[in-house]
């Protein structure tokens, strides 16, 4: 899937991206699949290796092929809709200065 980036009107972007679990978790197992994560960050700073992630989930072992996607309500508010079949690891409320707020889709 490689890297979006979705810019917001006051300087900050969220990056999401899927990645494999080599890549976020140690000691897992070879049949596990890959993630969609979601990062709020200034422009200036460069994707660090997880502090900024504000949403990590994944398809539930195939059950979903929609994950998550984000919107940009305004300058300081982001919105998630994701997918009620996800498995979500890790949802943060806020983000610096981002207020986060969560929709489910079936």
């Amino acid at each position: 899937m490689g890297n979006l980036f979705l810019s917001s009107k006051n300087g900050a972007y969220i990056d999401y991206m899927e990645k494999t679990p080599q890549e976020l978790l140690r000691n897992c197992g070879a049949t596990t699949g890959s993630n969609l994560q979601i990062s709020v960050l200034p422009i200036s700073k460069a994707l660090s290796s997880g502090a900024d992630n504000a949403f990590i989930a994944d398809d539930n072992h195939g059950a979903t092929r929609f994950v998550a996607r984000p919107e940009w309500m305004s300058a300081r508010r982001l919105r998630i809709v994701y997918s009620s079949k996800a498995r979500v690891f890790k949802k943060e409320a806020k983000v610096g200065l981002i207020d986060i707020e969560y929709a489910q889709e079936p």
